[in-house]
Parts: structure tokens; sequence; C-alpha cells
């Protein structure tokens, strides 16, 4: 039968027979479905009429949640202050070249000793913040600075 000369040519009848009762049911206006599944929103039951249902499809509720499993971080310490002299190498790595891009760009012409003026200032703050880095302590076991589980 696997040859497609052997196989008919029309379906059996009790399939064609099928399809004709489910078009019929159609057709006369009657569903498959339950008559809650064609209601509308406004039509359904409000919230505490269950229909009779209630009793056997209780309302889920979420557990309580566990003291164990609930985390509350504490309170972050405050900032450390900067002093003056972190400000100043602040203001001269960022402040000087912004200065300087602001006042080109608005056209100013600058002379020899303005240009070397900001170029120190901006030198001098980038050096200053790199000296004061931090540096690894030695009780530092990890020198990846990767995570620790």
């Amino acid at each position: 039968m696997s040859d497609p000369a052997e196989r008919p040519s029309e379906p059996p009848d009790d399939v064609d027979a099928a399809f004709e009762a489910i078009v019929a049911g159609f057709d006369d206006g009657s569903s498959p479905q339950p008559e809650t599944d064609d209601l509308r929103d406004d039509d359904r039951p409000s919230d505490g009429d269950t229909g009779g249902w209630g009793d056997l499809v209780p309302e889920p509720t979420p557990p309580p949640p566990d003291p164990e499993e609930t985390f509350e971080p504490p309170v972050p310490p405050p900032l450390p202050r900067a002093d003056a002299l972190t400000w100043l190498a602040w203001i001269g790595a960022v402040g000087a070249p912004a200065i300087y891009l602001l006042l080109s760009a608005a056209g100013w012409t600058w002379q020899g000793w303005q240009i070397g003026l900001v170029l120190v200032g901006f030198l001098g703050g980038f050096a200053l913040l790199v000296s004061r880095m931090r540096e690894d302590s030695p009780d530092d076991h990890d020198p990846g600075k990767g995570a620790v589980v």
C-alpha cells in the first residue's frame, strides 16, 4: 500500500460522515465548548462568586518567606573625604584639558606659556593621582583580584 497508485482516491465514508457532523454542529449554532468559555469578561462571575467550585480549587497563597533565606545587606560605611591635594590633582588632570578644549572650540588663541601651563597642570595632576594609588597589601593572597567565594 506504499505505492501511490494503490492508494484510494477518496477518503473512506466514515471520515466524511464525521466531518459532515462537525460542520452541521456549527451550522445549527451549537458549540462543542462549555457555556462558561463563551462568556465575555462582563458576564463572568465576580471574585466572591466561585460558581460552586470554591471548595475544590483553593486560591494559591505564596509561602511565607524563610528568615534564613532573606538577606538585608549592612549599611555601607560613608565614603572617605578627599583632601585638598587630591582635589587639585583631579582639577589638573581633568580640568586643564577640559578648559583647553572648551576655549579652543570658542576660538581662543593660545600663547606658548598658556599651553605650557595647561600641559604642566595635566601632567602634574596625573602624576600625583598615579603616585597616590594604593599598593597591594602584603596580606593579599589573590593577586588577580578575583572573586572570593
